[in-house]
Order: structure tokens, then C-alpha cells, then sequence
């Protein structure tokens, strides 16, 4: 599992999420546009969370807020909760742990994708010609009021691995 890419395929990231970072492929539905973020932010691709953000809702984020970020966090797995599909809009609920000043923590959150006619920064970002019409972008979110729960030292570790939490991402 430790071997795969981080979004939670059986690939490992060169055949995976890398080809939608390096921009030779685009995410064929809003939850691989998801897993790919969330690998993104692994890999410190801030320019691919960038150009992935619905240009509806672009300024609203920071480039250097999201690097400051990210370079605190030690990012651990991602648990997709919940996928409800449409053809123009798609919600995913999903909690991302995370470490950070050594303590455990997680994101969860209920994103909105929309599928969206390409602008030029994330056309002119792609090293390949696209047939779509319209791609998926991340445009906003959601933060669920429902607990998590917090894996207690002799669960299951929360990364998959099959090891108990405690000889795992706990260390």
C-alpha cells in the first residue's frame, strides 16, 4: 500500500496522478480530480491546485497561503466518505489526515467540482490537446459538522496499511 500513489489507487504516482500534474491528462471525473488534488498536495504541486480551483472561485485562494500550508503538514491518507454524481456537478466528502507540529490531525470536507469550459492559464498549463469541451475543476466547499473519530492505538492504522495504528502513522 506504502508503494501506491497517495490518492488511494493500486498505481503507483508515475502511472497515476503524475500524468494529471504534469499535465498529460485531465481527471475523467470530479472524484479522480479529487484524489489528484489531495496527491498534489503530497508532491507540493501548489500550481496544479491552482489551476485545478474553478476559475469562479480562483481569487479567492493564495498561492502562498496554501504553500505556507502545506509545508507544515505531513500528509498521511485520504478517506473518501461519500460520492454523490452529476453531469455538470459532483460532490465529494472526503477527511484527509494529516500531521502537523507533530500532532495528528484531519480535513474533512465536502467539495464541489463543476465541470467548467478550460480558461487559458489551465489550457495553456497542459502538454497535450483536449477534446472535451468542458474538464473538471474544484470550485467550493463544505466542512461537515459530523465527528470524526480519532483511530485509537490498537485500530487499524487510518493510512490502510493493515498495521495496528500505533506501530504506524501514530509513530
Amino acid at each position: 500500500m506504502k508503494n501506491n500513489c497517495a490518492c488511494g489507487s493500486a498505481l503507483p504516482y508515475h502511472a497515476c496522478c503524475s500524468s494529471l500534474h504534469l499535465g498529460h491528462a485531465v481527471a475523467a471525473c470530479a472524484e479522480n480530480l479529487m484524489r489528484s488534488r489531495y496527491c498534489a498536495f503530497i508532491h507540493h504541486k501548489i500550481d496544479y491546485l491552482v489551476l485545478t480551483h474553478s476559475i469562479e472561485t480562483r481569487d479567492s485562494i493564495s498561492f502562498s497561503d496554501i504553500k505556507s500550508w502545506n509545508d507544515s503538514c505531513q500528509w498521511l491518507a485520504l478517506n473518501v466518505v461519500n460520492v454523490i454524481s452529476g453531469d455538470k456537478e459532483t460532490s465529494v466528502e472526503f477527511v484527509a489526515w494529516y500531521k502537523q507540529d507533530g500532532h495528528l490531525k484531519f480535513h474533512h470536507e465536502l467539495s464541489t467540482f463543476k465541470k467548467q469550459f478550460l480558461d487559458n492559464d489551465f489550457k495553456q498549463s497542459l502538454q497535450m490537446d483536449v477534446l472535451a469541451a468542458q474538464v473538471w475543476f474544484y470550485h467550493s466547499a463544505n466542512y461537515p459538522t459530523s465527528t470524526v473519530t480519532m483511530p485509537k492505538r490498537n485500530d487499524h492504522c487510518i493510512c490502510g496499511s493493515g498495521i495496528k495504528f500505533k506501530k504506524c502513522c501514530a509513530k
